[in-house]
């Protein structure tokens, strides 16, 4: 104890300063406060007023020693503990409250887990950063965080089972989490009502046309369909996004007519066959109308996500950087989790690169009339930073900035602010991101399992690859799990220049993520 005084103020709390009434107890038995000086102390501490501190110091120390003789070098450390604690200090009853709920939150999180985040994510919905980093915390943890479902999602984060393949390649269910109908930009509470309350009079929908012959189209109207498409609500019914986005009219006009046929008592010819096949098997058909969807390919990656981010203000389905993500750490020397430590102490000199994608930009002509400068906000798979652009790496990578593809910039971190500092970045050189692996990749493996390798794929592959020649060797990685791996190097005529479209086509013709470039 530092005083003998203190001991039966702090031996509950083995001599540590724990609350408030701590501080109040021993700034009256040793150094002489009424209780009113004593609830001053309390005040000034609880607002951080360092002026007001600074002369309660002095009163403290000095009536310690007079009181109590307690030697005024300890009485001065006693104070500065005391400080201390005053940066992060409660009264009783509030920390008995706060130990009650990190006892009660840890234990969610423990046993709890996939609810607990979803929880968490359903209280911060609104906040586009703290939902980016939550749902990379997620998927650390192993969690998946999925697109809306119009057959299970509610207004807010939810948790349900989909059939899964564990390690041994067994099914299982495995509980995910679904984003919130009340997270899509453009569908508001009526909607969603709508669409909650008819999946609870029928049974799940089955396609869009379904959809759309069940709900309340005066409520759930053509902006709304087209917002559900993007954010991948509709995914479920089997159908790519480009399909169900060029059918949204078709699908919404069907159902506007079935609904005005069963209000006048009619019925179509296509539903009564419907309805009769339905009697006769038990199965339940998806719509009453013959349902047409056009024969196209699926959205490209890159259209497909930036009209997801549109619906929903987040990546779920795949990120721009997700391409990148065997790369990161031989292209980029941060990200928006680790550069804080660059701007600390020396590091702020050091000149660091950060890969990410621009979610937002703001120009600002310069002052001199000369030239413009820009604010840019970066988001990687993290979190976003800001990102200053000063004329002259503005006028270099402004083409870069404004490509809406993931790009690498260079610069210096550094701590904007005084009371409470903010991590900056002030950019020296931008690329696109494409540009620097291209540049540093000198070999791509082709990491293939062997059910997958037919003739007509690698007849196709063949075309792929000669549509797209350069220097970049290529090699194909024929795996037959848990048996064999087999490496072939394919000819010179073969070596290939990558770019995005190549791996993606690619990828989409191995039905996966086969391509590895180093």
């Amino acid at each position: 104890y530092p005083h003998p005084v203190c001991e039966p103020i702090l031996k509950n709390t083995y001599g540590v300063i724990v609350y408030q009434e701590q501080v109040m107890q021993i700034a009256v038995e040793l150094s002489g406060f009424t209780m009113g000086g004593a609830d001053k102390l309390r005040k000034a501490m609880g607002k951080k007023k360092a002026d007001v501190m600074e002369m309660l110091g002095k009163q403290f120390i000095d009536g310690a020693f007079d009181k109590n003789g307690m030697d005024k070098q300890k009485a001065h450390d006693l104070f500065e503990n005391i400080k201390k604690f005053a940066g992060y200090a409660f009264n009783k009853s509030h920390s008995a409250a706060y130990a009650l709920i990190s006892y009660q939150t840890a234990f969610l999180k423990k046993y709890y887990e996939v609810e607990f985040m979803a929880a968490l994510l359903s209280t911060e919905m609104k906040q586009q950063e703290v939902v980016v980093q939550y749902i990379q915390s997620a998927r650390e943890h192993g969690i998946e965080v999925l697109s809306p479902d119009v057959n299970q999602s509610v207004n807010d984060f939810n948790v349900v089972f989909r059939e899964r393949t564990d390690d041994n390649g067994n099914k299982i269910q495995k509980k995910v989490i679904l984003f919130g109908l009340g997270a899509i930009k453009g569908v508001g509470a009526a909607a969603i009502d709508s669409i909650i309350e008819t999946r609870a009079e029928h049974e799940n929908f089955g396609s869009i046309y379904g959809f759309c012959e069940k709900v309340d189209t005066r409520k759930v109207n053509r902006k709304v369909l087209e917002a559900l498409v993007k954010s991948g609500a509709f995914d479920e019914f089997g159908k790519t996004r480009s399909q169900l986005f060029a059918v949204v009219d078709k699908a919404l006009e069907a159902g506007q007519r079935t609904q005005k046929d069963l209000q006048s008592g009619q019925t179509s010819l296509f539903g009564a066959f419907a309805a009769a096949e339905e009697e006769k098997t038990g199965v339940t058909a998806s719509s009453t109308v013959d349902e047409f969807y056009p024969d196209e390919e699926e959205w490209a990656e890159k259209v497909r996500l930036k009209l997801e981010k549109e619906a929903l203000g987040f990546y779920i389905s795949g990120h721009p950087l997700h391409r990148y993500m065997d790369d990161l750490g031989r292209l980029a020397s941060v990200n928006t989790a680790t550069i804080e430590t660059a701007a600390q102490g020396r590091g702020r000199f050091d000149t660091i690169s950060i890969a990410g994608i621009v979610s937002g930009l703001r120009e600002r002509p310069l002052k001199s009339g000369n030239g413009r400068m820009a604010f840019v906000q970066l988001e990687d798979l993290h979190g976003s930073i800001e990102i200053l652009v000063f004329s002259k790496a503005f006028a270099q990578g402004e083409l870069q900035l404004k490509r809406g593809e993931p790009v690498l910039i260079r610069g210096s971190a550094m701590l904007d602010g005084d009371d409470n500092p903010v991590v900056k970045i002030r950019a020296k050189e931008i690329f696109l991101l494409s540009d620097v692996r291209n540049e540093r990749t000198t070999r791509m493996d082709l990491e293939i399992n062997l059910d997958k390798l037919t003739t007509e794929r690698l007849t196709k592959l063949k075309t792929l690859l000669s549509a797209n020649r350069g220097p970049v060797e290529t090699r194909l990685k024929i795996t037959d799990p848990g048996l064999s791996e087999t490496i072939v190097q394919l000819p010179d005529s073969l070596r290939i220049q990558p770019n995005d479209e190549l791996l993606n086509r690619v990828d989409r013709l191995f039905e996966g993520r086969v391509v590895k470039l180093s």
